[in-house]
């Protein structure tokens, strides 16, 4: 069937860009956000595949904080962000910052812009498999794009899958470019056989 493009998301950065959620509890007191996101699922897909177009803009915004690593500076080109990942995060667990719990069983993962330590780490026992594109030029004309799952486990049953298109990649730092936005459109998540390797 020929790919339409006429239902496409867009995303853009106001700021900073939040990952797409599903509870979001707001900006508070102008200085933090707080996000959670996640979703039931149980399957074990290999791939992302999708579309999308992709405008990079300049830093406009730099927090006070940076990603480990980093020294971003306004007029540095902001970079975007689809990822997918599978894994057992629970809200016991992933979804409290600072005493409180925000995450709940359908939306396990709660990112406060306050506490780095609660920003998605794909490296965290809880992820079973998870693969990232990163998007670092513009694309004016739609880019076909599939993104492999590499599972490290093969013994383990997701119980939630989270799929993010950040315009600003850097966003829970507070850092992003006015200019960033990126429309995907058609995400299909393809299925094929795991070796035991979990490739």
């Amino acid at each position: 069937m020929p790919h339409s493009f006429r239902r496409s998301s867009q995303v853009w950065s106001a700021f900073t860009n939040w990952p797409p959620a599903i509870s979001f509890y707001g900006i508070r007191n102008l200085t933090h956000g707080i996000v959670c996101f996640g979703q039931p699922f149980e399957a074990r897909p290999t791939a992302l595949h999708g579309w999308f177009k992709y405008n990079q803009g300049m830093l406009t915004n730099v927090g006070s904080t940076q990603p480990p690593g980093m020294n971003l500076k306004v007029g540095d080109p902001d970079n975007g962000m689809i990822y997918i990942a599978v894994g057992t995060w629970t809200p016991e667990e992933y979804g409290i910052s600072q005493g409180e719990q925000f995450g709940s069983a359908e939306n396990p993962i709660a990112i406060d812009t306050r506490n780095p330590s609660s920003f998605f780490d794909p490296t965290s026992p809880a992820v079973i498999g998870y693969g990232q594109l990163p998007l670092t030029a513009s694309y004016s004309e739609w880019q076909e794009f599939t993104i492999p799952l590499k599972y490290v486990a093969t013994d383990r049953k997701p119980t939630h899958i989270v799929v993010v298109c950040s315009a600003s990649r850097w966003g829970d730092y507070f850092i992003g470019s006015t200019s960033s936005v990126l429309v995907v459109d058609d995400l299909e998540l393809i299925y094929d056989r795991l070796d035991k390797t979990g490739e």
